[in-house]
């Protein structure tokens, strides 16, 4: 496994450059800006305290100078003072060697505390680069075990797939031999098909042949039919004619001179 970029590279002002990892926590860095800092505070202190000396040899030199100074315009001078005794003691005169002790003192003080700052500082960042070795020895062996489990879990990928697979291969080969048996019952249902619509054309055919006949009967009945009313109706007729001449002759009977006989008719036929 690779990696674009894992680490991000931060430099102190005036320090060493070092380098964090991106996967610590909040906590962590808080912890790493605080170093940091403290490291930038012991080397601004350093350089403060070298200043503060230099400024107080300048406040040392001038107050030699200005004691220098009292000390020429005092000498030869008329004592104002006519007292015999004196309240207090004249101050002694500072004394080259005791200026030099006093500043030696001094120095000595600042080299310790400076050496004692530097052994600090120096503490401070070999066990900040005691714990940035061990983190980075951690991640790297985080990043082996990430790397060997991803390994195995694609194997298991792979081989669960190779498995899918197969079964899929074995499903696709029974769906085709399935598929085969059904275009065989396919092609039996379409001859079944064809045989019945053969039938049914043929059924057709003698239902209409049959009805044409039906139709014909029918004409011949209806002529019957209209026949039969027709030969009733001349009978009706001559009936009623027959019963028109009864009554005319009956009528005659009863009135003989002004009723002439009527002739007989036979009835249509």
């Amino acid at each position: 496994m690779e990696s674009d970029r894992i680490f991000t590279d931060i430099h102190l002002p005036g320090g060493p450059r070092l380098a964090t990892n991106p996967s610590n926590t909040d906590e962590e860095n808080r912890a790493l800006d605080k170093l940091f800092g403290d490291l930038a505070s012991i080397s601004s202190e350093r350089d403060t305290y070298q200043r503060m000396l230099a400024i107080r040899e300048d406040e040392i030199s001038e107050a030699k100078a200005q004691l220098r100074f009292f000390r020429d315009q005092q000498v030869g001078a008329e004592d104002d003072n006519k007292q015999s005794k004196r309240n207090t003691d004249g101050m002694n005169e500072i004394t080259r060697e005791e200026l030099s002790r006093t500043l030696s003192a001094i120095e000595e003080r600042m080299d310790k505390r400076i050496e004692r700052m530097e052994k600090e500082s120096e503490r401070s960042g070999e066990q900040f680069r005691s714990e940035m070795l061990l983190r980075d020895k951690a991640l790297h062996r985080e990043m082996a075990l990430k790397e060997k489990s991803f390994r195995r879990e694609h194997q298991a990928y792979a081989k669960a797939l190779d498995e899918k697979l197969g079964g899929i291969e074995g499903a696709m080969s029974s769906a085709i031999s399935e598929i085969k048996g059904f275009k065989l019952w396919m092609a039996g249902i379409g001859i079944a098909v064809v045989l019945g619509i053969m039938g049914a054309n043929a059924t057709i055919f003698g239902g209409g042949k049959a009805f044409f006949d039906g139709g014909k009967d029918s004409v011949l009945n209806q002529q019957r039919i209209e026949a039969l009313i027709e030969e009733s109706q001349s009978q009706t007729e001559a009936t009623k004619k027959i019963l028109e001449e009864i009554r005319a002759r009956q009528e005659s009977l009863q009135h003989p001179a002004s009723v002439p006989a009527a002739t007989p008719t036979a009835p249509k036929k």
